[in-house]
């Protein structure tokens, strides 16, 4: 997931419980930034709003980051099911869907995410 000055690369290590951050060079070369966060269980899918706040599956539902690493909070899932993948979309691009364990979830946020 690239941050929305495509100057950082997340990714989630999911069997590492973190997501790690890299330097983007101006031709598209990657440097290790260090560990973005490392209190994950088991990340998976991740995405990005306008406001460079990162949101990351994970068994407790989706964590939401700022852009320094600070946990905003949780987003929930009914149901004790754990989220695989999220993404924005809807007109505005403040929606975020959630797929989690054969279901499909909404919600709708304040800031804008990118596609």
């Amino acid at each position: 997931m690239l941050s929305p000055d495509e100057l950082i690369l997340y990714v989630a290590d999911t069997t590492g419980n973190l997501a790690m951050a890299f330097d983007v060079a101006s031709d598209g070369s990657l440097s290790l930034a260090g560990t973005f966060v490392d209190d994950l269980t088991g990340p998976d899918g991740m995405a990005i709003d306008a406001e460079g706040n990162l949101f990351v599956t994970d068994r407790t539902g989706v964590r939401v980051y700022d852009p320094e690493g600070n946990l905003w909070g949780t987003i929930p899932i009914p149901d004790n099911r754990v989220p695989a993948n999220c993404a924005f979309g809807g007109a505005d691009a403040r929606t975020l869907y959630i797929t989690a364990q054969q279901a499909l979830y909404e919600v709708s946020l304040a800031n804008p995410g990118l596609y």
